[in-house]
């Protein structure tokens, strides 16, 4: 059963977060819990959606997807959107900085894994109150807002 599995994980309500959204490709919203890693870190977990028509309700056991070694977790949340067209969500982590501010991440999923995590956007603070924008030093070069670095979905 995974449960014994995961509390031997150091599993623990307190320490994990959920988001609901297919990750896999079938249509189906899967589960994706990020968990605070005993050894610091974060390990994400999914559960994907068995579900085999309306009404039913079935997740198959959780599979670790992602370890996020050195990431905070309290200083971390994640969603889940489709970043880059393919019609399967991707998770995108906000990350506080050390100086307050926040840098998004996105991991891309391939339908079964997460790959590993690429800086869209940082925006720090005590900068002079200035908002970011195109040109500004905290963005990855050549994006001008969060909307461009992860993408418009195709619809």
């Amino acid at each position: 059963m995974a449960t014994g599995y995961l509390l031997s994980e150091g599993w623990s309500f307190a320490n994990s977060r959920q988001v609901a959204g297919d990750v896999d490709g079938d249509g189906l919203a899967d589960l994706v819990t990020m968990h605070r890693s005993a050894n610091g870190g974060v390990i994400v977990w999914v559960e994907i959606n068995c579900a085999s028509g309306p009404g039913d309700l079935c997740f198959e056991l959780p599979e670790r997807w992602q370890t996020l070694p050195g990431w905070s977790f309290a200083n971390s949340r994640q969603y889940l959107a489709d970043t880059n067209g393919d019609y399967v969500d991707d998770l995108v982590s906000v990350h506080r900085s050390g100086d307050g501010g926040m840098y998004v991440w996105r991991h891309v999923s391939d339908g079964s894994t997460f790959l590993a995590p690429e800086r869209v956007q940082g925006c720090p603070l005590g900068r002079g109150g200035a908002s970011p924008g195109a040109g500004s030093p905290w963005l990855t070069p050549g994006v001008s807002s969060v909307r461009d670095a992860l993408g418009t979905p195709q619809g």
